[in-house]
């Protein structure tokens, strides 16, 4: 068994419930820590959950240290969020407050996810966050930064369908479709993508579209990487 040690932000949501399983099964990591609101109904030899109050940053220090990879799953809209000021402090500040730990630990790599379209300059609330977190984690020392940009995250049976036919299109040599980057990625492919990146090597900071999530999902390799 592998000696890692990954941190998960945003175990219960729907990308992160599907990384977490993943990283629990993989045989790269040895122990997986998870920080939420309130304990999750799961056991498991690796896991290692701690409930945390995420307004007090400081409480949650000590559990980054000894941990190679974080994989930030944390995101929500506007209109779930309740408010912009609440969903800023979710999609912006949490994150950043945690890859800002993370660095400080000596954390190796930071994973998080994005969207398309992000601009810090965006007129769309949206956008414009999440263009900020871009932004905010580019100023960290990682080894490696891992931003994953989906053009929509569902549950994945509705679109498996549509993710198996652009691979067949790309291995063919027979994807021209310019729309590929618009298609929506299931929760579980994105998850895939996550851990795998984790273990592609490519180091500094990398951004991954839709197309390129959905191949890096397939296959543990690396792949060519947009760099702006």
């Amino acid at each position: 068994m592998g000696g890692k040690i990954a941190l998960v932000l945003g175990a219960s949501g729907l990308t992160g419930s599907h990384c977490l399983k993943i990283l629990l099964d993989s045989t790269v990591y040895s122990k997986v820590i998870i920080l939420v609101r309130s304990h999750l109904d799961l056991e498991h030899p690796k896991l290692q959950q701690a409930v945390v109050d995420f307004d007090f940053t400081a409480a949650m220090e000590k559990y980054y240290e000894g941990v190679d990879d974080v994989f930030c799953c944390l995101g929500t809209d506007p209109k779930n969020a309740g408010s912009p000021a609440i969903f800023r402090r979710v999609d912006f500040h949490i994150p950043t407050e945690a890859a800002n730990i993370a660095s400080e630990y000596g954390v190796k790599q930071f994973l998080a996810i994005s969207t398309r379209g992000a601009d810090n300059r965006s007129s769309n609330l949206y956008r414009r966050v999440k263009g900020e977190l871009e932004k905010g984690l580019q100023q960290f020392s990682f080894e490696s930064l891992h931003v994953f940009r989906p053009a929509l995250v569902r549950i994945e049976n509705d679109i498996q369908e549509n993710q198996n036919g652009f691979l067949k299109r790309f291995f063919s040599l027979d994807d021209t479709n310019s729309d590929s980057e618009k298609a929506p990625i299931s929760a579980e492919i994105l998850a895939q993508a996550m851990v795998n990146a984790a273990q592609s090597g490519n180091e500094g900071v990398n951004y991954y579209g839709s197309s390129q999530i959905i191949l890096l999902s397939a296959a543990k390799k690396t792949i060519p990487l947009d760099r702006n």
